[in-house]
């Protein structure tokens, strides 16, 4: 055109390249023939309606595909960095994060298959541990740690610091030992 644009699919390019489709699921695509390696871009109708990203290796398998709907991934076999161009794990991300989340039952931090067990913000300068949606642990922003339920522990535990015992105090045992020096 005369303001050195094409257009596919109409007279008036809005950009340098600008693909006009009438149809569902067309679009643009570039592809290595002989490898199966593609990219496309793409429209998609339809109750989960929107734009596509779609990126194939040689393979022909999508290895990167980003939606404006429904689940996107990325599946390269390689790192994955943010703010970082050589990560060295699945995922690195060099920089603060943020997650919300400020609930035992929907914890900021969760694992594959139990989202109600993880971490969370407990509020300013605190953080706070779930399982099966209850609070199990609180730290503050004094490194005080507060347990939500009785503590069971299997193997000698040992604080250093000070210790307060709200309740009753049960020691079973065959040497029951009281330093003090007061």
């Amino acid at each position: 055109s005369s303001n050195n644009r094409v257009g596919i699919g109409t007279s008036a390019p809005g950009q340098i390249l600008h693909v006009a489709t009438p149809n569902d699921g067309e679009g643009i695509k570039a592809e290595n023939t002989s490898t199966g390696a593609a990219f496309e871009a793409k429209y998609i109708s339809g109750a989960n309606n929107g734009y596509q990203l779609k990126m194939d290796d040689n393979n022909n398998s999508t290895t990167i595909f980003l939606r404006s709907y429904g689940n996107s991934y990325f599946n390269t076999g390689g790192n994955v960095g943010i703010g970082t161009t050589t990560p060295s794990t699945l995922l690195e991300v060099a920089g603060a994060t943020s997650a919300t989340g400020t609930t035992a039952g929907a914890p900021a931090f969760t694992f594959v298959g139990d989202t109600d067990t993880g971490m969370y913000s407990g509020g300013a300068n605190a953080i706070k541990f779930s399982t099966g949606g209850s609070l199990a642990v609180t730290i503050d922003s004094s490194r005080n740690v507060t347990l939500a339920q009785a503590l069971s522990v299997g193997t000698n535990l040992s604080v250093s610091g000070d210790a307060t015992i709200t309740g009753d105090l049960t020691v079973n045992g065959t040497t029951t030992t009281l330093n003090t020096t007061n």
